[in-house]
């Protein structure tokens, strides 16, 4: 299974886990948010696993999405 990940910045990552566990192996930025104010965030980044909890200081929360366009 694969999921879209909106991060609180606004950009997306592509989440890729395992079909029997569910662990995510792959993290990949995917679309970076014009309003983005990370330095490090560009396309093809490969981000590590606490890079994708959310913020409790900015009060936002992390959307996620199925990702139908690939298979897993």
């Amino acid at each position: 299974m694969s999921y879209n990940i909106t991060l609180q910045c606004g950009c997306t990552v592509y989440v890729a886990c395992h079909p029997v566990t569910g662990t995510a192996h792959t993290r990949v930025l995917e679309k970076r948010h014009p309003a983005c104010a990370v330095r490090s965030h560009e396309v093809g980044l490969h981000l590590e696993q606490w890079e994708l909890l959310p913020q409790p200081a900015l009060g936002t929360s992390t959307i996620v999405e199925p990702n139908r366009r690939r298979s897993a």
